[in-house]
């Protein structure tokens, strides 16, 4: 929910500036908190993480699991002289099947 009230005063302030220096203002583009890197989605990352560990407690576990652009199966779909950054297509996918492999080891092993 964005409380546009608080956005207010800071509109004010750029159209007096912009009237001030002669020029026309342009559109209002407010980020949604899903455009990563900004602090609005930082909070939200935060507080969804605080709500899970309200919900479920706090973690027994955690795991981080990364991609390795050298991976064989990664360097095997590429032809020669090709890099990961050609085609991250193909590593997003791998990465994906090998997440999925690893959630069901952990699952069910």
């Amino acid at each position: 929910m964005l409380r546009v009230e608080s956005y207010l005063d800071l509109a004010d302030h750029v159209n007096a500036l912009v009237t001030e220096a002669g020029m026309r203002a342009g559109i209002t583009l407010i980020l949604p908190s899903s455009f990563i890197e900004i602090p609005r989605a930082m909070q939200q990352n935060f507080k969804d993480a605080m709500s899970v560990v309200r919900d479920f407690g706090k973690p027994d576990l955690f795991l981080t699991f990364t991609l390795n652009p050298k991976w064989k199966e990664i360097k095997d779909n590429f032809f020669p002289g090709q890099k990961p950054h050609d085609h991250p297509d193909i590593v997003s996918r791998i990465y994906d099947i090998k997440k999925k492999a690893l959630s069901q080891d952990l699952k069910k092993k």
